[in-house]
This record gives structure tokens, sequence and C-alpha cells, in this order.
């Protein structure tokens, strides 16, 4: 069975990490890449949000006893599977936890240009892995 307050803090985290985003989210692209600490703010949030997202996705596959993904990143893919959250919604975070990663294991060479597009438009993906937990799980 899973543990759904598990479940509630990680989405508790995303909805922070989602809130920490939308206040960067006015700022036009020259803005964005003229502030360094609107940059920290983004790429710190777009990590936290990803690897919350992951780490419930984590959680529900072990405690329902599904399949382990061979990388975290398809995690989703498996949560896709047992109908927990629909596969286009899949492939989309699949690719947020690739920038999670490119954040964690590459952050000497960032592309901010990529950076400022990620922050754009995942913040409505990620809401939408909430709401489907909350549906799937009746949180």
């Amino acid at each position: 069975m899973v543990d759904t307050s598990i479940l509630l803090r990680r989405m508790a985290t995303i909805r922070h990490s989602l809130s920490r985003l939308a206040s960067k989210r006015g700022l036009s692209r020259a803005e964005f890449l003229a502030d360094p600490d609107a940059q920290d703010v983004v790429l710190r949030h777009l990590q936290v949000g990803a690897q919350a997202a992951l780490d419930a996705a984590l959680h529900v596959i072990r405690d329902a006893g599904w399949e382990l993904p061979g990388t975290s990143v398809g995690s989703f893919e498996v949560l896709a599977r047992h109908g927990v959250i629909d596969p286009d919604l899949a492939d989309r975070l699949r690719l947020a936890g690739q920038m999670r990663n490119l954040l964690v294991h590459v952050y000497d060479a960032i592309n901010l240009d990529r950076v400022y597009e990620a922050y754009q438009h995942s913040a409505g993906d990620l809401e939408r892995y909430c709401q489907a937990l909350v549906g799937h799980f009746r949180l």
C-alpha cells in the first residue's frame, strides 16, 4: 500500500517549487539572462520540483510492488503503464527529469536559454502530475 503521507509531502515540495518558479515567470528572456539571482531561484526549483516528482514516483512504484525502471526518469513511464498518469504527461515529466539530471551533473555548462524555456513550460506539467496523484490515490 502506498504511504500517502509521503506523497503529500512530495507534492508540497513540488508546489513550493512551483510557487518560487512562478515568482520569476514574468521575466523576459533578456531579464532572466541578466539576473543571476533569478537564475539561481529557477535552477534550484526546477531541480527540486523534478526531484520531488521522481521521488514520489519511485515511492509509488516500490510500495505498489511494480517493476523498477532502468533509470530514474523511466519511473514516469511505469506510472503511465499502471494508469496513474497518462503517457503524454509521462513523456513530458521524463524531460523534466532529464533537465534535473543536467542541472545536477552538468552544472558547469548549463544552457540558460534552455533553462528559460523549461521553466516557462514545465510548471503546468508538474501541477498536472500532482493532480493525477491526488485523483489516483484520492488524496
